[in-house]
């Protein structure tokens, strides 16, 4: 089994514009999304959405706080799933909703566990 991560990044200004029932809407279509990872034989290990608002950048070991760009899609939310194999993996990416932006998929380095 490998591991992906599915990433979710939307452009916030669109979203926020969007009538409390689309909003309710696509939350409904997230919990249906984690039930069919796992219908589809993949297990679905963790996901969240992530909160809007500031972030904290760490360059050169310098810590500032940032705010989200304005028309940039933002990172919104993340599922880590394992898969059989890549195809099933594809297949799913392409079932996450994300109507006010896009979806990507990385594959997760399978790292030695320490000492081995």
């Amino acid at each position: 089994m490998a591991k992906y991560l599915i990433t979710i990044h939307e452009d916030e200004r669109e979203k926020s514009k969007a009538p409390q029932a689309t909003l309710q809407q696509l939350w409904d279509d997230h919990n249906r999304f984690a039930e069919q990872i796992s219908e589809r034989g993949a297990v679905l290990i963790s996901g969240e959405p992530l909160e809007t608002g500031p972030i904290m950048t760490v360059r050169d070991g310098v810590a500032s706080d940032e705010t989200l760009p304005e028309k940039a899609e933002t990172l919104n939310g993340y599922y880590l799933i394992e898969t059989a194999d890549r195809q099933l993996a594809v297949e799913l990416t392409r079932m996450c909703p994300a109507p006010f932006g896009a979806v990507t998929l990385r594959p997760i380095w399978d790292m030695p566990e320490p000492g081995n």
